[in-house]
């Protein structure tokens, strides 16, 4: 019998198993070498994306730590601020507080020389005319001291009274009794 031989030197027979292709390659192991080369990709691309993602929650909580003390340090100034007005109120409240018993001791005061002046029948009832009131002598000539606190208000000019506008004939004029004038049109 005639043997065969390839370039190699070996017989055709015993060159391996029959279903390998002539490269050399087996289908089944193609595909998983390309399926882990794939896998092996995707695991890279997520450490990566799971590194990014770990760089940013630490730089997070670093701002997270600098907020607390940012916190603490606003909470400071806004208490010494606080502290700093109710210091003032109080302050306002309590000069309030004196110059209210001020005012209240000299209504007392004002009250008593009043009540003095009413027992000494120092205060005479007003003339009933305007013009002799003019002639009356001002409490100093009288021989008794006005107190420090009655001032003498000047004396209120009232504004002449306008004279009703002139009513046309078209309109009716009614006066309420609480002064108040109304016009009304007449058909």
């Amino acid at each position: 019998m005639t043997e065969i031989h390839t370039l190699t030197g070996l017989p055709a027979e015993d060159r391996g198993p029959r279903h390998v292709q002539a490269g050399g390659r087996n289908p089944l192991f193609v595909a998983l070498t390309i399926s882990t080369v794939i896998l092996t990709v995707m695991n890279l691309a997520a450490a990566v994306y799971l590194l990014k993602a770990a760089g940013e929650v630490r730089t997070v909580e670093q701002r997270l730590a600098e907020l607390a003390e940012v916190e603490s340090r606003i909470k400071a100034r806004l208490e010494g601020m606080n502290n700093g007005l109710q210091n003032q109120f109080d302050e306002q409240n309590a000069t309030l507080q004196v110059r209210f018993d001020d005012i209240e001791r000299a209504f007392s005061a004002l009250d008593k020389s009043l009540a003095d002046m009413r027992r000494a029948e120092v205060w005479a009832p007003p003339p009933a005319d305007p013009a002799s009131a003019l002639m009356m002598p001002p409490m100093e000539e009288a021989g008794v001291e006005a107190p420090a606190a009655i001032a003498r208000p000047p004396a209120a000019k009232k504004p002449a009274a306008r004279p009703a506008p002139e009513a046309s004939a078209a309109y009716q004029r009614f006066e309420s009794t609480d002064g108040k004038v109304y016009y009304r049109k007449i058909r």
